[in-house]
Order: C-alpha cells, then sequence, then structure tokens
C-alpha cells in the first residue's frame, strides 16, 4: 500500500481545549467533522497518549478552536509537542473562558469556536474518536482557515536549518533511547515504551563531537513535524516519531554535508 497517498487527504488545524477542575489543557488535531446537521454533531479524533483525551474522558465537554493562516509556529509547536503533563498550555497565549464549566478557547489566530458536549467515544486502538453535540458556537475572524497543507507550505520550518544549541539538561530513556529535555518528572514515563523515569539517565553535558569537514550525515525528516531523526545509517522500519507519533513511512531521507 502507498501510505503517501493518505497525505493527499485535505485536512484542518484545530487546537482541542477542555477543563477539570482548574486544570486547563488543550493539543492540536487534524481530525474535526460536522456528522449531522439536527443536532449538530461533529467527530474529534485525538491520540491516547495526549493528556487531553484523558480529561475529555473524564470532563464529557471539549471546545474546537478553529485556527487560521494567522497561526505561529511557537503555537503549532507548543499545542502539539509539549505534554500537559509537563506544562501550562495556555500559559502566553490569550484564551477566553466559554460555557457553564469555563473551557477554555483561543484567542490569537483563531476564526471561531465550538464548544461540545460529548455523547459517545468509539476506540480506535490509537486513538479515541468523540462524537459530541455543538452546543455553542461563534464566529470570531473572517481570516481564512488554516489547512494542514498552508502550514506545511507557509509556516513550518524547512528542514536542514542549523539547529540550536543543545538545552543544559538532557535525559535518555535506557530502553528505547528516547529523549527528554529539561527536569525530568519523578513521575515521567517515557511515550514511547512506558516505562518509568528510574530507566533514563542524564546525558553528559560535554560539547559534542563535530563531524569532520565535508562529511555527509544521514537524516531522515518527519514530513508531518518536522523532527529530524540522526540515529546512523539506516531508518528503522518500526521507527515511531517521538514528537507526532507516526511510523518511518512519514519520514523522508536527506543528506546534509557539514562544513
Amino acid at each position: 500500500m502507498d501510505t503517501s497517498a493518505l497525505f493527499k487527504i485535505s485536512y484542518g488545524l484545530y487546537v482541542l481545549c477542555t477543563r477539570v477542575g482548574e486544570k486547563l489543557n488543550g493539543c492540536i488535531v487534524n481530525t474535526v467533522t460536522q456528522v449531522t446537521n439536527d443536532p449538530v454533531v461533529v467527530a474529534v479524533a485525538v491520540n491516547k497518549a495526549n493528556r487531553t483525551a484523558d480529561m475529555i474522558c473524564e470532563s464529557r465537554e471539549f471546545t474546537v478552536s478553529m485556527l487560521n493562516i494567522e497561526t505561529s509556529f511557537e503555537l503549532i509547536k507548543h499545542f502539539g509537542f509539549a505534554s500537559g503533563r509537563e506544562v501550562d498550555k495556555f500559559q502566553g497565549f490569550p484564551h477566553q473562558l466559554a460555557g457553564e464549566d469555563r473551557l477554555p478557547y483561543l484567542e490569537e489566530a483563531c476564526s471561531a469556536y465550538l464548544l461540545c458536549r460529548v455523547i459517545e467515544v468509539k476506540d480506535l486502538g490509537t486513538h479515541l474518536m468523540f462524537f459530541a453535540e455543538v452546543v455553542e458556537s461563534k464566529t470570531l475572524s473572517d481570516t481564512p482557515a488554516l489547512t494542514y497543507d498552508y502550514y506545511q507550505q507557509h509556516i513550518k520550518p524547512r528542514p536542514g536549518a542549523k539547529a540550536t544549541p543543545p538545552r543544559p539538561e538532557r535525559w535518555v530513556c535506557d530502553v528505547c533511547g528516547y529523549v527528554h529535555e529539561g527536569p525530568l518528572p519523578k513521575d515521567f514515563i517515557c511515550p514511547l515504551c512506558g516505562v518509568a523515569a528510574g530507566h533514563f539517565h542524564r546525558e553528559q553535558e560535554s560539547a559534542p563531537v563535530a563531524a569532520p569537514k565535508g562529511k555527509t550525515v544521514k537524516r531522515w525528516v518527519c514530513r508531518v513535524c518536522g523532527y529530524v531523526y540522526e540515529g546512523g545509517d539506516v531508518l528503522p522500519p518500526d521507527y515511531i516519531c517521538p514528537l507526532c507519533k507516526h511510523g518511518a513511512e512519514a519520514f523522508d531521507y536527506i543528506d546534509v554535508e557539514v562544513d
């Protein structure tokens, strides 16, 4: 099967938000579809690994912030790549609260929002599909909606740019090699293989060894999120992107010559 054909399906990009108690959370999704008109019901798919999915199962409510073409990569990176278990998703991002339960939705680069109540949940293995009735909605801007294709062409940084200096603290999983940047929480769970924090070791803070001038470095770049893999001469066929969770078929090979 030619899985690259799936990338021709048209998608939008949205921030799915919810609330449990005082905890606000949200994540990027690309699957939001209206399935009925009376009542208005939408279907939303979200990866089970996202904290947002757990919280929606508890709250049974969520909002959908419909992003537009004014969206910054910083917003995509914050809501798409960072974990709500480790960071405050709404710190530094203007938002409002909707409905009786005060669920958040974004103000920045948002053309509209939906407030939804879950009526059914379907387990799809790696993802949960929430079917929800839209109980409130509002248009905020006439700016065109952000599509996945527009994000790829105009917002996502191009591969090959020089990496920023490494952060001073990096923790490496002894089982699968996943790298966590920043302080390692005691209750941290590896997002790839599921082992606890005790299976991580702190990476030495010595300066990286520079590649010889003119040497070609083999890299594979994820077409979905831009993550770069430099793990050796080949990309393992069962490799899973640590950021967006897509498989090896979503990666493109590039040669990078180091000056």
